[in-house]
């Protein structure tokens, strides 16, 4: 039986193999219309020139989470997000010690699995919890040494237009020119 963050692990793995299959095809038939051996459509004209132009192609982007990135950031990205997604396929009952949420394509259905195993492992109806946030003072995931007792360690949201100090837990004004600021550890 499968449990919340298997399903949350498995509805990413299944985004991120359509995507995968979806480079790997249109690129092996851009090559082929290179070759000659096939002749050039449309689509693969259009392929062409978001890679000569480090646009994401349409075929892409589709079937990723939305991005405005250029295609070397969007790829930089997508190997980030892969990369966590290898690690977190040792061991798909658990999340990793720390879960980086914005490199999850539905990050809602993660906090939802969080709730749900908290709601089981306490007994506690799932519609009477309440989301508890702690800001930590640490900025890197590699400080952090072992697993939330309760929830999840996560990483990868910031503030706009304001930044966070670590020493007082608060939110200050940013400092200039950084539009910006990334979060600690929560």
């Amino acid at each position: 039986e499968m449990g919340p963050y298997q399903n949350v692990f498995i509805q990413e793995m299944d985004v991120i193999n359509a995507l995968l299959a979806e480079i790997k095809r249109s690129i092996k038939e851009l090559q082929l219309g290179f070759a000659g051996e096939l002749t050039m459509s449309e689509s693969m004209e259009d392929l062409m020139m978001s890679l000569y132009n480090d646009n994401v192609p349409a075929t892409w982007a589709k079937l990723a989470w939305p991005s405005m990135k250029s295609l070397s950031s969007w790829n930089k990205n997508l190997s980030d997000r892969f990369f966590q997604l290898e690690e977190w396929m040792n061991s798909p009952s658990d999340i990793p010690k720390v879960t980086w949420l914005s490199g999850l394509v539905n990050p809602t259905s993660f906090l939802t699995a969080i709730c749900q195993v908290t709601a089981q492992k306490n007994q506690w109806e799932l519609d009477k919890l309440v989301t508890f946030t702690r800001v930590t003072k640490l900025m890197s995931a590699e400080e952090i040494d072992s697993n939330s007792r309760d929830g999840a360690f996560i990483i990868g949201l910031n503030l706009q237009g304001a930044s966070w100090d670590v020493v007082g837990s608060q939110i200050e004004k940013s400092k200039p020119k950084e539009i910006f600021c990334p979060m600690p550890v929560m």
